[in-house]
């Protein structure tokens, strides 16, 4: 990544990200290790690197999605 000029690494996940959603227990668990990798990432990686960890409900499909 480093050697192509990137710099920026975002996760993206939902509400049960950080909290539990009855009946989601699997998946709630793999998003909250996900969500724990991107804040100790700049932590341990190398320097330089940002990291973001973004939670959004719902994802609205922009005109250009919706026009394809």
């Amino acid at each position: 990544m480093l050697e192509t000029g990137g710099r920026t690494v975002i996760f993206t996940g939902v509400t049960s990200t950080v909290r539990c959603l009855g009946g989601a227990i699997g998946f709630t668990a793999a998003k909250f290790a996900a969500h724990g990798m991107a804040m100790d990432w700049p932590k341990i990686g190398p320097e330089d690197i940002h990291v973001a960890h973004v939670v959004s409900e719902a994802a609205k499909p922009s005109r250009a999605v919706r026009a394809a």
